[in-house]
């Protein structure tokens, strides 16, 4: 009887009751109101970093298997030309177009392809639901044993905590390039190295930019000069750092896109170039300098107003 006492005068407490004065209704309500609050935050932060610890579970996993080789179930016959160091990840799903590595960072991910640009966005390589998707190539862009598309895309998240292709801003950081300026990314037909030639901000949304789209993503065949040498032109003079890499009519490139958090529609890219048979892969950085007028968005002028501007466009 006394546990039934206690329990109303409780309710009494915590709920409107009968009798309560408007303000005690009031005080009642609000406390209510921030509890729910308080509790519906407390599960979506739980929920949150339950989902990003799965992630990095299963991240760590596919990487275990990757790098030491490991048997995943009954192996399937590799097609012709493919890489037997493929053989596991592509038994788990034959999506997979190869694995992108930057030494001396977080990004270590296989690079899956589909029908579309939108199926890895929310799924790992095991084709499960994944809040961090995993990087995946333009579904225009070929990789065959006969053929290489001569711009290959590879889009991935900017997860916080530098998570998936968050590190990418990085190199708008001229001590970062220093540091990370080559890129691995083995196809499932050969091993590749690339050198990082620029890192730049772009918008997708033409209100914001009076009309215009610098539209990177489309620049895949690069057979005519012509193009090919826009494309230089667009992305040096965008890029915030001057990196003196040289680029010739003819060089396979490798573009690499996250979203951008420095204005809503913003994308930053990291565009290398492959490294040619005989080079030295590993550029001179000592000659890497910061742009000092690089090409920004229209929306970035609006937002850093202080933001010097190139004499031309």
């Amino acid at each position: 009887m006394k546990k039934n006492c206690l329990f109303i005068r409780f309710l009494k407490w915590l709920f409107p009751w009968k009798g309560d004065s408007a303000g005690e209704v009031v005080r009642k309500l609000v406390f209510l109101l921030a509890t729910i609050v308080f509790l519906s935050s407390v599960g979506y932060l739980s929920y949150y970093f339950y989902q990003r610890y799965q992630s990095a579970q299963t991240a760590t996993e596919i990487s275990q298997i990757y790098h030491q080789e490991g048997a995943v179930g009954p192996n399937a016959p590799l097609p012709p030309g493919y890489q037997e160091k493929f053989r596991s990840l592509y038994t788990i799903n034959p999506d997979v177009k190869g694995w992108i590595t930057i030494p001396g960072t977080t990004i270590d991910y296989p690079v899956l392809q589909s029908i579309d640009n939108n199926d890895y966005l929310r799924k790992n390589l095991y084709r499960g639901y994944d809040v961090n998707g995993t990087p995946f190539l333009d579904y225009r862009d070929v990789i065959s044993p006969e053929e290489q598309s001569d711009n290959l895309i590879i889009y991935g998240h900017h997860m916080k905590f530098d998570g998936v292709f968050g590190v990418l801003i990085h190199y708008n950081d001229l001590s970062f390039y220093q540091e990370h300026p080559t890129i691995t990314f083995d196809s499932v037909y050969q091993d590749m190295q690339w050198k990082v030639l620029a890192g730049f901000y772009v918008n997708t949304r033409p209100q914001d930019d009076n009309g215009y789209v610098f539209d990177y993503q489309n620049y895949i065949d690069l057979s005519d000069p012509e193009r090919f040498n826009d494309y230089i032109d667009q992305i040096t003079k965008r890029s915030v750092i001057t990196t003196n890499v040289d680029v010739q009519y003819g060089d396979k490139l490798l573009t690499l896109s996250t979203c951008a958090d420095e204005f809503k529609g913003g994308r930053f890219v990291v565009v290398a170039r492959l490294v040619r048979p005989e080079e030295d892969p590993t550029p001179d950085v000592s000659q890497a300098t910061y742009n000092p007028t690089p090409v920004y968005p229209e929306i970035w002028y609006q937002l850093y107003p202080n933001t010097p501007r190139p004499s031309s466009k």
